[in-house]
């Protein structure tokens, strides 16, 4: 396709809807959903006993269902990097590996003693709440044509991507100087009781350390993203301050100290400012490239969470779906759980992550994180569990808040994808929050909310900051 063409339909498109499009691809949709729904149910059956919990069989269907969107997307005239992150996490964390867990009746070693008879309950909430995240979807959809297509992209301001870069730089050499140089390079462990040590307060301690990794990223993202304006507009590009940046970060997140969902936001953020989603080719090949890192990469991203000396061993990924990392359907089950023994919070855990800037200092009755409370309540040693959306709106409204709720969300991702195309399609790469919050999306699905909260604030309040907009005349755009 001629760019000239390209450029100039976008300027002044006839049609907001063929914003974005392409052509679809449904052999390749097709052929994804049979490995997805088809051979890789029928590997792990034939891999695994046949005498486990007969809920299975839901998680199957739950696959299946994901499965099924995520060919969609895939093959889809258009952009859905949105949509197919939900697609991901329901595929992997909540329709594959409980498949795994409940045909071995095996226990995730996080979660000991899983509950047997809310294993249907369980299937069910995810199934409702997937269900109802389509359904809101459907809705966007129709509404999202009515998006215009005819605004001018904001440009950046290089006086506020320098401002929040040094931001960036003096919070991090903060929280560097706080825990030593050294504990950059040595394990999880290691750094989170160097962390407790330096800064008791919670709070205190997930801001600092959020806006120093997320701080670092929005800002070398923005410079990203600066430097296409600038080239675009023949306008000097200096790179120096942007080759800075990006070093700072990936030394600050780094896969030995750094949580693996972190440290993937920022590599496919730093991807997609680059211009990762500027055609459907690209998108499909990075769509199923992270679908098979979740159970190819991912298990090994962990080998030096608490020792340095461990030894990069590459497992079945059969496997490794029985590890802590995939405890979501284990924790849903005991959402089910302790609703049954203590009813739901009415709001209470919500109420936590909306204020969750008030240190419990102030507010001594502030709500934990939704996975330290099912931990306690399952009197487990290891609290650092995760809470997945599904549990969140169980937890605190029942059945009506996680059909109300999910709808919203179904919706609420449409609309964003329709955005992002256009954003696409105009520059090549989302805006600011479009590169980093769809990647991040994953660490909000499986939770807790109130752990995610910090981090995402931090890339919310400065991406907005940054992507103020500044009144451009059409001819003098370059696209």
């Amino acid at each position: 396709m001629n760019s000239q063409t390209d450029s100039a339909s976008i300027i002044a498109p006839p049609n907001a809807a063929r914003i974005g499009r392409s052509l679809p691809n449904p052999l390749l949709g097709t052929v994804v959903f049979i490995m997805l729904a088809l051979v890789a149910p029928l590997i792990i059956i034939a891999s695994t006993s046949s005498n486990g919990v007969p809920a299975w069989i839901g998680c199957y269907a739950i696959a299946a269902l994901a499965a099924a969107r995520f060919s969609w997307v895939v093959s889809s005239a258009r952009h859905h990097i949105v949509d197919m992150i939900i697609a991901v996490f329901v595929y992997g964390f909540l329709g594959i590996a409980p498949m795994v867990q409940l045909r071995e009746r095996a226990d995730v070693s996080t979660t000991p003693g899983f509950m047997e008879q809310f294993a249907w309950q369980t299937v069910t909430v995810i199934f409702v709440g997937y269900a109802a995240i389509l359904v809101g979807a459907v809705v966007g959809g129709r509404v999202s044509r009515s998006i215009p297509a005819s605004r001018p992209p904001a440009l950046f301001s290089p006086e506020r991507v320098v401002i929040v870069t040094l931001a960036a730089f003096m919070t991090t050499a903060y929280y560097v100087r706080g825990i030593g140089v050294g504990s950059l390079f040595h394990t999880r462990a290691v750094i989170d009781a160097e962390r407790g040590a330096v800064w008791p307060n919670p709070t205190t301690a997930a801001l600092i350390t959020g806006f120093s990794a997320m701080g670092l990223l929005v800002a070398a993202v923005a410079q990203i993203l600066l430097f296409r304006q600038r080239r675009e507009r023949h306008e000097k590009t200096p790179v120096v301050l942007l080759v800075v940046t990006i070093a700072a970060l990936l030394v600050v997140v780094n896969p030995i100290a750094s949580p693996r969902y972190t440290v993937g936001t920022v590599y496919v953020a730093l991807l997609a400012a680059c211009g990762v989603w500027s055609s459907l080719r690209k998108f499909r090949s990075v769509a199923v490239s992270l679908l098979a890192a979740l159970f190819f990469v991912f298990p090994v991203a962990s080998t030096f969470r608490n020792t340095l000396d461990a030894k990069v061993q590459f497992t079945s990924p059969l496997k490794s779906l029985l590890s802590g990392d995939f405890d979501s359907f284990d924790q849903i089950n005991n959402t089910m759980y302790y609703i049954a023994e203590r009813g739901i919070t009415w709001g209470d855990q919500l109420l936590g992550v909306v204020f969750f800037w008030v240190p419990r200092d102030w507010w001594d009755g502030k709500a934990v994180d939704t996975g330290i409370l099912l931990a306690e309540f399952r009197n487990y040693s290891f609290t650092n569990l995760s809470a997945p959306l599904w549990a969140e709106l169980m937890i605190n409204g029942g059945w009506p808040l996680l059909i109300v709720g999910m709808l919203f969300v179904g919706f609420a991702v449409r609309r964003w994808d329709a955005r992002l195309a256009i954003e696409i399609a105009r520059r090549g790469t989302p805006g600011l929050i479009g590169c980093i919050a769809p990647i991040y999306l994953l660490i909000v699905l499986r939770g807790s909310l109130l752990q995610s909260m910090a981090s995402l604030s931090i890339i919310l309040v400065l991406g907005l900051f940054l992507s103020a907009r500044q009144t451009v005349h059409r001819h003098t755009l370059r696209l």
